[in-house]
């Protein structure tokens, strides 16, 4: 059963009837019951009695998240216990806003001891006492909770950026400004171009380091390993639903009709662009771009064309048209497709 559960954080408790304390283990299945947990990652949460002398109830815990145990007086002939796993997300994003939640984990302590248990005891019902006990801490923990807005100074652009490097970038472009103030001032010039290099060297360094040891980490997990190649390789992309496209028209083949339709004219409406810039005809621009060397213009009543203009032996005649032409050429391995 163990082997198929693939959740980061696990919990198996209960009264086990199998002492783990250590000196004590003398029991037959004690060494193997440890050892078969420990193979998947479980280690026992509580080392205190938890009956008589005997730790025999267990939270056995596989997580990487902050836990603490509690084994209370005996109630009964066994001594309850309870356990805390933080759960909290430490940097989560709220309308674009970030925040950190954070617990004063000694006030909540000082508050529990404070409660008066004595209601707690008289009740007989064991569903109303573990109510009443989930009530008091939930209550408990809420009131020593807090959420806090964390400033842009000290949001984490990336996860290997560490405060001293966004120190050192606020310092860059505080420099840049100063140098945009006298672009002239050659020390400036120079202070600005030593830091930014210096800053970039480090940039790089960290960041190498940083995925080194992560790919260290993740070495026998397939899935983590290509999670942190498409992130130092900045290949995340966010995929959006194109839903809203069906919502273009009253119904979806109108919507679809439109899409279709503004597709299949884009080409037409690039060349027709260009020609109402050049304030002239695609057989007459055709003729000004080819000179016989085998570049050519196809225009829109073609239904496809490819720009390919040899501006080394094409000689505008304007400013208008060199200008139409460049833009033309900066274009040229654009394929588009008419009606």
């Amino acid at each position: 059963m163990l082997s198929n559960i693939k959740t980061p954080n696990v919990l198996l408790t209960g009264d086990i009837n199998i002492n783990i304390l250590p000196k004590q283990t003398n029991e037959r299945y004690s060494n193997i019951y440890l050892t078969q947990l420990a193979f998947y990652g479980l280690i026992p949460a509580i080392d205190k009695p938890t009956r008589k002398k005997t730790c025999i109830d267990h939270f056995m815990l596989k997580t990487h998240k902050r836990w603490q145990s509690f084994v209370f007086d005996e109630l009964t002939d066994h001594s309850p216990i309870l356990i805390a796993i933080d759960n909290t997300k430490k940097l989560t994003t709220q309308n674009n806003c970030y925040t950190k939640t954070k617990t004063d984990y000694k006030s909540i302590m000082e508050s529990l001891s404070n409660i008066e248990w004595e209601e707690f005891y008289k009740i007989t019902d064991t569903n109303e006492a573990a109510a009443f006990l989930i009530q008091k801490l939930k209550t408990t923990v809420e009131k020593y909770q807090y959420i806090r807005k964390i400033p842009s100074r000290r949001r984490p652009l990336k996860p290997w950026i560490t405060a001293g490097l966004i120190r050192s970038i606020r310092n860059r472009n505080k420099l840049h400004k100063i140098l945009k103030r006298s672009p002239d001032d050659e020390s400036i010039k120079e202070h600005y171009t030593n830091y930014r290099n210096l800053f970039n060297k480090l940039i790089k360094i960290v960041k190498k380091k940083y995925y080194e040891t992560q790919f260290a980490k993740f070495s026998g997990n397939n899935k983590m390993t290509w999670k942190l190649i498409k992130d130092a390789g900045n290949l995340v992309k966010s995929h959006k639903s194109p839903g809203s496209l069906l919502n273009l028209k009253e119904n979806y083949t109108e919507s679809l009709d439109e899409v279709n339709t503004y597709f299949t004219t884009v080409g037409k409406k690039l060349a027709n662009k260009i020609l109402d810039k050049l304030n002239t005809t695609d057989s007459h621009l055709a003729t000004k771009g080819c000179n016989g060397y085998g570049s050519n213009f196809i225009g829109p009543e073609f239904g496809v064309g490819v720009f390919k203009f040899d501006l080394s032996e094409s000689k505008p005649e304007s400013e208008s048209e060199s200008e139409a032409v460049s833009e033309v050429w900066q274009k040229r391995d654009v394929l588009f497709k008419g009606k």
